[in-house]
């Protein structure tokens, strides 16, 4: 698939055991720090102790800088089948590093984890942090 108004050649950091785990697009430039920041949780993520018994299916990162995105198929190609973890790019920038670092991780969950309930999701969030909770009755995580 191909993504309209993709930045050819978008840089990211990836742990080594994850990059491969990973199809990256963009429609916009990461920081330096966002970089680094994407880089840390694909680290905690292949740190996790469940990490080795994971499905290992490809997960497609999109930033975009619109919230909205098009795929497209190449010439000659007739079907296609992925998974896909979107950011808005627009909202993306509001939030501060760590918001941004859990939204990342919340999206690995989903996928790598294979986990639907939003709930789950969040527990398995707070395991990557020594000091995070998530309040079921607030929907927030809480920093301990």
């Amino acid at each position: 698939m191909i993504l309209e108004n993709v930045l050819l050649g978008a840089e990211y950091k990836a742990h080594e055991d994850v990059m491969p785990l990973l199809n990256y697009m963009a429609t916009v430039e990461l920081t330096e720090e966002e970089k680094y920041l994407f880089g840390d949780a694909t680290t905690k993520l292949a740190n996790h102790p469940q990490f080795p018994n994971l499905r290992k299916r490809i997960l497609t990162v999109i930033f975009t800088n619109s919230g909205r995105f098009t795929l497209t198929f190449p010439p000659n190609q007739i079907g296609a089948q992925g998974n896909f973890a979107a950011f808005n790019y627009s909202i993306w920038t509001n939030y501060n590093n760590r918001q941004k670092l859990i939204c990342v991780l919340e999206e690995f969950v989903h996928h790598f984890w294979d986990e639907t309930d939003e709930i789950e999701t969040s527990k398995i969030v707070c395991e990557f942090f020594s000091d995070l909770d998530y309040n079921r009755e607030t929907g927030h995580y809480i920093n301990l």
